[in-house]
């Protein structure tokens, strides 16, 4: 239906009249087969965001032809396969950010409007129906999270929302991108798998001891106290969300919070023991005689053997993010999710950024979307990036790097900000190994990775207990 896709050249291409000419004779058999009384919904992207791509007020005009051969409801959409990184909302786009152009279809035409587009929260999409926007909205991504939204949101139980974080993760990136066998949610796990949470139920009830109040943590104690275990989980921070409390740090990342808080309301309802500020010890383990220990004790910033290293100027990514002293010229060594987003933050606070890599691209580790976004915010920022290069020493006032161009020293830098990586701590295991006969090692603690493989390992390991 646009001059982006048909290159046609016969009687459905060419123009608006070839364009329109296929879907119009769909319509039209359908009508004949559904009957006159039957409703018809045609989803149109209002605006293709590519070249040649269909405008607004094309579609709205291929809309008002639609209507008149029988449509009976309009459901306004955004993109197509080449701007998906809009199609699936990130976090950078604003909640309800199509309801402004569905307006424009509401303005043109005399049947509903249905509106769709990282519309999550309640009051976003009450204020896009009592404005007049659009009759309907459409959630996708937030009725996988939470399949019970609009029962919670007609009782009052707003509260009770388990949030979408349009991370992309388990839906869409984990079926199209990456092949899954099947999708699933980082804040639902039951997803695909209704009928096993359905009635969970353990075949024996366990005493479950849990270090680490993390991800990981706070999923394996939430699953295992659902199937019906007795839960105790230690944390030695006095709060709980482990490597989430940094990653919700950079700019849009906020809502990832709600991995969190949504895990914590959880565990409060399900009664859960918790001991916040204390460290699970092995006086500690033999004390409480579990039954099954599950350690979740995350993971650490790895610190590369680089020459300089231990300099007074040089702090992690995460003591960047928390807010340790960073100088106005920044180096950031390490180009993946946690580099770019440090460096994303760090030149929002004014700074002047350059980022080292070593591969031959950064943000390799982050969604097609959201590196779309993070990607054009760092060329706005004026973020220097330099790939396929090393760093060799860290100097005085500067950092030595290698390329193939040969070595070269930056300068002059005041700070230099470690986004290179991350290894286990367990600590625990260990010395634990003669006190509990089940001792298990889930998320960053076995191995770093993404909030997905961390909650997934959880969950799986906890319904088998």
């Amino acid at each position: 239906m646009s001059g982006y896709a048909n290159r046609r050249t016969d009687d459905y291409g060419g123009g608006f009249e070839g364009f329109i000419r296929f879907p119009v004779e769909i319509i039209r058999r359908a009508r004949q087969l559904v009957g006159p009384d039957f409703p018809i919904f045609f989803r149109i992207s209002g605006d293709e965001l590519v070249p040649m791509g269909r405008t607004v007020n094309e579609s709205v005009e291929m809309a008002k032809r639609l209507v008149q051969e029988g449509v009976n409801v309009i459901d306004v959409s955004i993109g197509v396969t080449e701007s998906s990184a809009v199609t699936s909302a990130p976090p950078e786009m604003e909640q309800g950010f199509n309801a402004g152009m569905a307006a424009a279809f509401k303005k043109a035409l005399p049947v509903p409007i249905i509106v769709v587009g990282r519309i999550n929260e309640p009051d976003v999409a009450e204020e896009i129906l009592s404005s007049g926007k659009a009759d309907l909205v459409a959630i996708g991504r937030q009725s996988l999270t939470d399949p019970e939204w609009p029962n919670k949101v007609s009782e009052g139980r707003n509260g009770d929302i388990v949030k979408c974080i349009s991370c992309n993760e388990g839906c869409l990136e984990g079926l199209v991108i990456w092949l899954r066998p099947m999708i699933t949610c980082v804040q639902n796990l039951a997803l695909g798998k209704e009928a096993e949470y359905a009635s969970p139920r353990a075949s024996r009830r366990k005493k479950v001891l849990i270090a680490g109040g993390g991800p990981a943590g706070l999923e394996a104690a939430r699953t295992a106290s659902l199937w019906g275990h007795e839960v105790i989980l230690y944390e030695k921070d006095r709060a709980l969300g482990g490597q989430i409390n940094v990653a919700a740090i950079p700019p849009t990342k906020d809502i990832y919070k709600e991995v969190t808080l949504s895990r914590v309301k959880a565990i409060e309802k399900l009664g859960v023991e918790v001991h916040l500020g204390e460290k699970l010890t092995p006086d500690i383990v033999k004390q409480t005689a579990p039954d099954v220990l599950i350690i979740a004790t995350g993971s650490k910033p790895l610190v590369p053997k680089i020459s300089g290293v231990d300099r007074e100027n040089v702090v992690t990514a995460a003591e960047a993010l928390k807010g340790a002293n960073v100088g106005d010229k920044v180096v950031v060594v390490g180009g993946g999710l946690v580099g770019c987003e440090t460096a994303d933050h760090l030149a929002q606070q004014g700074k002047e950024v350059t980022i080292v890599e070593m591969l031959r691209h950064t943000a390799r580790d982050i969604g097609p979307a959201a590196r779309y976004f993070l990607r054009r915010r760092m060329t706005e920022q004026g973020i220097k990036i330099l790939t396929s290069t090393t760093v060799e020493e860290i100097v005085d006032g500067g950092v030595k790097v290698k390329s193939g161009e040969g070595s070269q020293v930056l300068g002059p830098v005041d700070t230099v900000v470690l986004a290179t990586g991350a290894e286990s701590v367990n600590e625990l295991e260990p010395a634990v190994k003669d006190i509990v006969t089940e001792v298990y090692v889930v998320g960053d603690a076995a191995k770093p990775g993404k909030i997905l493989a961390a909650v997934e390992q959880a969950a799986d390991l906890a319904r088998k207990l």
